[in-house]
């Protein structure tokens, strides 16, 4: 009993007061061993009480150090879960960085870009007006050699209405010469007076029938109007000479009436030369001949 109190052994205690009951009960002493019985019954209740309060404290124990562990597992739980969202934290800051970098770097080259491209349309269109002003400064220029060319070709046009004119007042002339020569021959009796006037009138014949002037006529009109017989004759070919000179002589806009007095016939074979000419060039009688001689 009294090592058990020394260490506080419950257990050992009650074997011990259990041990000195049966002792008192063998020898008879049943005073003491009911006294040892309620000894026995108390130390029970305190082993008991005391089995009791170290299992509640073992229990708050426990409790205590479930408690902990729980809070340090939700410390260790926010503290991931701090990291975690210091990483998360971390890596959004990266990628918000690295895409306001990569949207930076995309807007200076649009940018850039853009910037080029307004300097190549400028550049394009720079060089579009120079071609416009180019074009325009061409246009004006050969609208000025057209006109000039024109003019220049009216002006030889009108030179050779004018050798052409002068082909006619000549032949004029010489008819009405040869017209009042024969009214003469007619009046005159002698006959060395009539050699005399049949040898004018021949000379008048002679005079008129003269190429000279028809030939030079041919010449300006060939060096104005350079490709005009050699396209005709290769539309035409069963055009004669004498209708490729009246074909010239329609070109330059000269009346029936002129050019039978340049050629020295009758308005009715004029007429005659026209309907040849119609017939060969395969016009139709709506069709103009000035108008078709005029294209070429």
């Amino acid at each position: 009993m009294i090592c058990a109190s020394a260490i506080d052994n419950a257990s050992a205690a009650l074997d011990a007061i259990r041990q000195l009951a049966r002792i008192d009960s063998m020898k008879g002493d049943y005073e003491n061993a009911y006294i040892k019985s309620l000894q026995l019954n108390v130390l029970k209740d305190t082993v008991y009480n005391r089995k009791l309060r170290n299992s509640l404290i073992s229990s708050e124990l426990k409790y205590e150090n479930e408690k902990n562990s729980t809070l340090v597992r939700l410390q260790q739980a926010e503290l991931q879960a701090m990291e975690k969202e210091r990483v998360i934290y971390l890596i959004l800051t990266v990628v918000a960085i690295i895409i306001i970098l990569l949207a930076t770097i995309v807007i200076v080259l649009q940018r850039k870009n853009y910037l080029k491209n307004k300097e190549l349309i400028e550049n394009r269109l720079e060089i579009q007006n120079l071609k416009v002003a180019k074009y325009q400064k061409e246009k004006e220029i050969n609208q000025l050699k057209m006109k000039g060319f024109s003019d220049e070709l009216k002006m030889k046009d009108r030179e050779l209405v004018s050798i052409a004119l002068g082909m006619e007042q000549k032949n004029k002339l010489l008819n009405s010469i040869d017209q009042k020569v024969k009214v003469l021959l007619s009046r005159i009796s002698s006959s060395e007076n009539i050699e005399i006037i049949k040898e004018i009138s021949s000379a008048i014949r002679l005079k008129q029938l003269e190429n000279s002037e028809s030939d030079l006529f041919n010449q300006r009109f060939s060096s104005i109007h350079e490709d005009f017989f050699k396209k005709l004759k290769a539309l035409h070919p069963s055009l004669t000479k004498t209708d490729l000179r009246f074909c010239a002589y329609l070109r330059i806009n000269l009346s029936s009436d002129q050019i039978a007095n340049i050629q020295n016939v009758t308005n009715e074979a004029i007429r005659k030369t026209r309907y040849r000419i119609r017939k060969k060039l395969g016009l139709q009688p709506e069709e103009s001949l000035e108008d078709y001689i005029s294209q070429f």
